[in-house]
């Protein structure tokens, strides 16, 4: 709830009814970063020729950078590794090494990174689910203050009518007239 409160402060919810808000909550997306399966890898390698200069490379012993592409193609066809995290050092030294030794395109590098980027919705993001207007409203009571307040009257209206009970539970009948 409060990653919901969080969001309605922002000033584009001001104006919006409670409905409109809860619409555009739920329509709202997010980019997250992910781990990237090799094989996703591995097949834009293909798809982009970037397999081949790898594989060119691994054949030609005498490119320098033949061990890079024996490396390369080993981490992208492991059996060990599923997926890939391409924040991490060693996979963005990979990235730049296959632009060092021209195998990929900084352009290729980075659509290939860009992989690790997933675009979800934001309520999915923060697991609150789809949002109605009465969960707006609520929202937006507890960011005025009037959910507190609300709450302190209903559980003042239920002392009162606790020791209204109480009062009446303690009275006695007394038949006036006990042979009725």
């Amino acid at each position: 709830m409060q990653s919901l409160i969080d969001e309605l402060k922002k000033v584009e919810y001001t104006s919006l009814s409670d409905q409109a808000a809860a619409s555009a909550i739920n329509a709202k997306t997010v980019v997250v970063r992910s781990l990237v399966d090799l094989w996703q890898l591995e097949e834009y390698a293909r798809r982009n020729g970037i397999r081949v200069a790898l594989e060119d490379a691994k054949a030609d012993h005498n490119n320098q950078c033949r061990a890079i592409a024996i490396n390369i193609l080993a981490y992208l066809t492991s059996p060990r590794t599923q997926k890939l995290d391409v924040d991490l050092q060693e996979a963005r030294e990979m990235f730049f090494a296959m632009v060092q030794c021209g195998f990929a395109s900084q352009q290729q590098v980075d659509e290939m990174i860009a992989l690790g980027s997933e675009t979800v919705l934001w309520v999915d993001h923060h697991k609150i689910g789809n949002q109605s207007a009465d969960s707006i409203r609520l929202a937006r009571e507890i960011i005025s203050g009037l959910r507190q307040r609300k709450d302190n009257l209903l559980q003042a209206g239920s002392l009162r009518w606790n020791d209204y009970v109480q009062s009446v539970d303690s009275l006695t009948l007394e038949d006036p007239d006990p042979e009725l």
